[in-house]
């Protein structure tokens, strides 16, 4: 729904994209979003001509992976933020919460002027059928 919103807002300077070949995992709620929130405001909006934000989903080796992926304008992941008075533990808090109630690893990437990759890896948990 977010993104559908920021679509209609940002018109063509916007193209949310979805690739979901899997969904049987489960997540925390408002866990996407922000991801998704980050990549349009700090990724695709700062660019004039606007940009690509897309959600893939798939299943590989016993995992559930989620890649949030933009063509943004891109950060040095190695550089502080700018203090700006803003907390900035958005991802922080994402990160803790998947790591500790789902056993799952969150990798960042990004190239200034390219974009920015998030992937989501959470392990399968199978029922025991005994």
């Amino acid at each position: 729904n977010y993104a559908m919103i920021e679509m209609l807002r940002f018109g063509e300077r916007l193209d949310v994209q979805y690739d979901i070949e899997f969904d049987d995992f489960n997540i925390p709620p408002l866990t996407i979003q922000p991801i998704v929130e980050n990549s349009i405001k700090h990724g695709v909006n700062q660019r004039p001509e606007g940009g690509v934000v897309k959600i893939h989903s798939y299943e590989e080796n016993g995992n559930a992976v989620i890649v949030i992926e933009d063509n943004g304008v891109g950060f040095d992941v190695n550089h502080k933020p700018v203090d700006d008075g803003r907390s900035h533990v958005g991802m922080k808090n994402i990160r803790q919460r998947l790591t500790h109630m789902m056993s799952a690893t969150v990798s960042i990437t990004s190239v200034v002027n390219k974009g920015t990759k998030t992937v989501i890896t959470i392990p399968i948990l199978k029922e025991d059928k005994n």
